[in-house]
């Protein structure tokens, strides 16, 4: 019976170690792939089971994810200045070495998973440590794996757990970093299974700190260009025209007297961005996706708790409010009476019609029931 368990944060060096050796990834990033292992332990998007041999140490190991792209996003976050320091440092090694995280699995299920490597000397304990990974899928509501592989053994362990060959056209998955280490060309053979898995499966629980690392992740860093480039710029831009064009030609006042403004803009910023990386985090976590598809991958599960409890649309609220800011820092009555209420319209507009009906269109009557019961922006207990 092989001596299988799962991997610890003590066992990160020794997992470090072998697998540098295994993959030839140069000895110098064998300290980073420690800190990634440990952060894949305290990540609930991938499994990992080792093998251990007569003396105890780490000889064979398998890894499973249900998304690859957002493995790789919570591995930054929880370490994005040691993942950027290793990029600029070792940039071809930490390229290769990152590449097993970032290929995206190329399924139509929103419960798919895959198991992206798995290597041991011994087919019957690779097959135990398959086992091993589908029991605990699984649990996660998972309902169809994918695993390939590239060598004879590997595939007898695979079809030894119950996998069945698929067509390797890459609509089902692709192999990421087995490919490039190895130079190989065409794509490694494709398995799929079908596991019952538990349908009442909820993410979390979350801390507070894991929302705060939100901010870090690549699902929110896309967002960022999008705010500071064009957003942000936009609105200033009709901030400023009001605030010359219209407020200067009625005579009208400032809102607050300077600098006292300025202190106003800043807190609404703050707290619209905190309140912004908030609601975007349960979308993330909970729903298991990202804000802005196609940058991100849209949620797998609809997100029912948190501040989408009270509204379906919470980011608009925390932009508003960071919009109010804006006519705050320009001290146009202008801006706030007249361009923010027509941005609202559209940003409404957008949301109720566009968003909406993708949100049917994906979740169907569990959205149309969720839609009816909860408010767009203004929460039930504000109109009582």
């Amino acid at each position: 019976m092989p001596n299988l368990r799962t991997l610890a944060v003590s066992d990160s060096l020794y997992m470090a170690q072998f697998y540098g050796q295994i993959c030839q990834i140069d000895p110098c990033l064998w300290d980073t792939a420690a800190e990634i292992f440990k952060a894949m332990v305290k990540s609930p998007l991938a499994y990992t089971v080792v093998s251990l041999d007569e003396r105890g140490q780490i000889d064979g190991f398998c890894i499973a994810t249900t998304d690859r792209q957002r493995l790789l996003s919570e591995l930054f976050s929880r370490m994005p200045l040691m993942v950027v320091k290793c990029i600029f440092a070792y940039p071809k090694q930490a390229k290769e070495l990152l590449r097993l995280f970032a290929s995206p699995i190329k399924a139509k299920h929103s419960t798919a998973a895959e198991i992206i490597y798995i290597t041991h000397r011994d087919r019957d304990t690779q097959t135990a440590m398959l086992q091993a990974c589908l029991q605990y899928l699984r649990t996660q509501g998972i309902d169809t794996v994918y695993a390939h592989t590239y060598d004879k053994l590997t595939a007898e362990a695979i079809e030894a757990a119950g996998f069945e060959s698929v067509q390797n056209t890459g609509s089902a998955c692709r192999n990421g970093l087995i490919m490039q280490v190895h130079n190989f060309q065409a794509l490694a053979k494709c398995y799929k299974i079908a596991v019952e898995g538990d349908k009442n499966f909820v993410p979390g629980p979350f801390t507070l700190a894991d929302r705060l690392r939100c901010a870090f992740r690549w699902e929110l860093m896309v967002v960022l260009p999008i705010y500071t480039l064009v957003l942000i710029p936009f609105a200033s831009a009709l901030a400023y025209l009001a605030h010359t064009r219209i407020d200067r030609y009625l005579g009208l006042p400032d809102i607050v007297a300077s600098p006292y403004n300025y202190l106003v803009f800043i807190a609404l910023l703050l707290i619209g961005g905190l309140m912004l990386v908030h609601s975007y985090s349960y979308l993330i976590l909970e729903g298991e996706g990202g804000p802005v598809p196609p940058w991100s991958s849209k949620t797998r599960r609809l997100v029912t708790n948190g501040p989408y409890t009270y509204v379906r649309h919470p980011s608009v609220i925390a932009k508003l409010i960071g919009v109010i800011g804006l006519a705050f820092a320009f001290n146009s009555w202008a801006f706030l009476l007249i361009v923010i209420p027509l941005l609202l319209c559209w940003s409404i507009g957008w949301n109720g019609l566009r968003q909406d009906a993708d949100l049917v269109e994906v979740f169907g009557d569990e959205y149309l029931e969720y839609k009816n019961r909860v408010p767009m922006l203004i929460p039930k207990f504000i109109r009582k």
